[in-house]
C-alpha cells in the first residue's frame, strides 16, 4: 500500500496534566487513567509518545506498544466539573467498591 492510499498517519502527541495533546486537541483513554498518565505527568513532566490517527477522522488516536493496542478519544479539558459532583460520584463509587469487596463467592 502506498503512502498516498494510507488513512493512517504517524504523529508525536504529547502526555500533558489535562491529556493527551496532538494537533491542539487532547485526547484521553482508560488505560491512560488507570495507569495515571496525566497525574505523573502533573508531578514529573510531560512526555512524548508516537500515535497513529485517521487524517479523516482526527476524533481517535491509536497507541501502541509491543504488547497491546490502545485508543485516545478526542476530550475537552476546559469543562470544569462541580466538585459536589466530583466528591459524590467519588462516594458512591468507593460505597460500591466496598460492597463488592464485602461479597463472598462460594468455593
Amino acid at each position: 500500500m502506498s503512502k498516498k492510499n494510507s488513512l493512517l498517519e504517524v504523529g508525536i502527541a504529547t502526555v500533558t496534566s489535562k491529556g493527551l495533546y496532538f494537533a491542539n486537541h487532547y485526547y484521553s483513554s482508560q488505560k491512560m487513567i488507570k495507569s495515571q498518565w496525566f497525574a505523573e505527568s502533573e508531578k514529573y513532566g510531560e512526555w512524548k509518545i508516537p500515535v497513529f490517527f485517521n487524517i479523516k477522522d482526527p476524533s481517535v488516536l491509536i497507541l501502541f506498544d509491543f504488547t497491546q493496542i490502545d485508543y485516545a478519544f478526542q476530550i475537552d479539558p476546559r469543562k470544569e466539573l462541580d466538585e459536589e459532583l466530583v466528591l459524590a460520584y467519588h462516594l458512591v463509587f468507593n460505597n460500591l467498591k466496598n460492597q463488592f469487596n464485602s461479597i463472598r463467592l462460594p468455593h
